[in-house]
């Protein structure tokens, strides 16, 4: 969905670190109504996952060294609010399998790879480039690392 208003980079990320811990209570409530123990194993994987990716968010937030560059003023960046990407992600999911679950990972990674690609494109500040870049090329390798993960709990 397109904003269609003006906002910082420090928001956009604010945003980007709220629907990561908004995706680790998803999954937490999920984990609390299943009782296979793969299902739970996954779950506890992703709410971890989320943590941490939420974490990085907040680091990068709180690192003096892009202050002026997060105070920017962007345009045209979609929204990533949780309910939004949830309901985009989750659409004829089952999410009571690990293979559902594991989809409904893969779409939020690909939805979040997606609008770091276009940050990167519309970001005017070469810094912001190069930082939406990085979290770009984080997201992507998270998302390699959850297909090596998904293969361990398939293997149980």
């Amino acid at each position: 969905m397109r904003r269609d208003r003006y906002g910082t980079a420090r928001e956009i990320l604010g945003e980007i670190e709220q629907l990561h811990r908004d995706l680790s209570a998803y999954y937490t409530r999920l984990g609390e109504t299943v009782s296979d123990e793969r299902l739970r194993m996954m779950l506890d994987y992703l709410v971890q996952r989320e943590e941490e990716q939420a974490e990085m968010i907040f680091q990068t937030l709180d690192d003096r060294e892009h202050d002026a560059a997060l105070n920017t003023w962007e345009t045209s960046a979609e929204s990533v609010s949780a309910e939004e990407v949830l309901k985009e992600v989750t659409a004829g999911a089952d999410v009571s399998s690990v293979e559902g679950l594991t989809a409904v990972a893969r779409r939020v990674d690909q939805r979040l790879v997606d609008y770091f690609e276009l940050l990167v494109r519309e970001s005017r500040l070469e810094e912001l480039q190069r930082l939406f870049q990085n979290l770009h090329d984080y997201q992507r390798q998270l998302s390699q690392q959850m297909q090596t993960s998904v293969g361990r709990f398939q293997d149980l």
